[in-house]
């Protein structure tokens, strides 16, 4: 069930309930119910744009996040940007919360499906019996990923039919690459302009594929989807044809059920030792 498929709006159906996550709908995206469209390719919460309405690039701002976080920031084509998002994205999550200069959450209410921080790792603890929901983060930087790549530590949740744990390098809203293990397979998934999916599966082993990397070849002109059980020895699990150069990438951590009625025990997935580099962020 490929995340492109789910699109971010998650609207969504339990059993012996409803849960709904309302959004503002942007020309070619969709924000939170609680965010609106910053008219340059993203989502702000309304402060962001009303703090530099009229001001000039480079004017110091400040506004709140969805989830009550302070954040800094200076103007940028009228929208306040936090100064607080790193130049080189990586953590090891040790804190006991997570880094909202480097993360934004899937769903800001953080519910039905939770996510933190502990004993350093981000837990992403899914909803027993509830379909159709997924939460996680997302990057609030943008990143290149040029002859570089994303990497990161994966337990994912329950494989039963209809849990799902997904990686992902996104280039936009509708162009990306994917890592995601469900029914026990790992599918690797090439998102192109216009919603176009291309999947292939592999079988999925815990161990052997402890790790998920998406590396930019950029001799071969391929993105490569490599798994390894310790960081050091790699196996590439596909090749694709690079079409577009991996500037300006976000990066997602996601898990949740694709189900209607969800599963009655899916689990937990956890991420680890995230880290994307560049030949700016080796």
């Amino acid at each position: 069930m490929s995340r492109r498929l789910r699109a971010f709006v998650v609207t969504l159906l339990a059993s012996g309930g409803c849960f709904r996550a309302e959004v503002t709908h942007c020309p070619t995206f969709d924000c939170p119910k609680q965010m609106v469209c910053d008219g340059v390719g993203g989502c702000a919460v309304p402060e962001q744009l009303s703090q530099c309405a009229g001001q000039n690039d480079g004017v110091e701002c400040s506004y709140t996040t969805l989830t009550s976080a302070h954040i800094d920031g200076a103007c940028d084509m009228g929208v306040c940007r936090s100064l607080q998002i790193p130049a080189c994205l990586a953590d090891l999550f040790t804190d006991d919360v997570v880094d909202a200069g480097m993360w934004q959450l899937w769903l800001p209410d953080n519910q039905p499906v939770v996510v933190n921080q502990q004993a350093g790792q981000l837990l992403v603890t899914l909803a027993p019996g509830v379909g159709r929901v997924y939460n996680g983060v997302t990057s609030r930087g943008r990143y290149d990923m040029v002859a570089g790549n994303a990497t990161v530590e994966v337990e994912p949740a329950s494989q039963e039919v209809g849990v799902e744990t997904d990686f992902s390098v996104d280039l936009d809203s509708s162009s990306g690459y994917e890592m995601a293990a469900y029914a026990n397979r790992l599918h690797l998934v090439v998102h192109t302009s216009g919603g176009v999916t291309n999947s292939i599966a592999v079988d999925y082993d815990p161990v052997a594929q402890k790790l998920w990397r998406i590396r930019h070849d950029q001799i071969a002109a391929t993105i490569e989807f490599e798994t390894s059980p310790d960081g050091t020895a790699w196996t590439s699990q596909r090749s694709a044809a690079v079409t577009r150069a991996p500037t300006g990438v976000t990066v997602t951590l996601l898990a949740g059920t694709y189900t209607d009625v969800g599963v009655a025990a899916p689990g937990v997935a956890y991420f680890d030792n995230l880290k994307l580099t560049s030949s700016s962020c080796p």
